[in-house]
């Protein structure tokens, strides 16, 4: 899969929740504001080292919507002009575990992370 075809199906992820794909300094702002390591926007390389996949294997993901070995791909949430992946570090975290983001949110508050 070439890398444009994943930018382009990254974008239409970014944009599917009805509001406009956000820039940098969407992402920025969000991580300059996070309580913890997960309510942060992960970058491509920062999520395939916390799943342990390759960034083919990620971006493989982010056509198919599954990670090569089964797991639920990361939804992404932002594609910068200059063509960068970000994604929700709850979305990462789920994935990590192989649970649902429903599940894993009311775990967390349930453990007061959240």
């Amino acid at each position: 899969m070439k890398h444009d075809e994943v930018i382009t199906r990254a974008i239409a992820q970014a944009s599917s929740n009805g509001e406009p794909n956000k820039g940098i300094g969407a992402v920025g702002a969000t991580n300059r504001m996070a309580k913890n390591y997960w309510d942060r926007r992960l970058g491509l390389k920062e999520v395939c080292a916390l799943l342990n996949v390759t960034v083919s294997a990620l971006k493989v993901g982010i056509a198919t919507g599954t990670l090569p070995d089964g797991r639920p791909c990361p939804k992404v949430v932002a594609v910068t002009g200059s063509r960068a992946i970000f994604f929700d570090g709850i979305e990462v975290k789920a994935a990590m575990h192989g649970m649902r983001v429903e599940d894993l949110v009311e775990d967390m508050k349930l453990d007061g992370l959240l």
